[in-house]
């Protein structure tokens, strides 16, 4: 994940 919400592939979890 990167850093907002679905911006690397996910799109439930704010990955940072």
């Amino acid at each position: 994940g990167e850093s907002l919400v679905g911006s690397c592939g996910s799109t439930s979890l704010p990955n940072v």
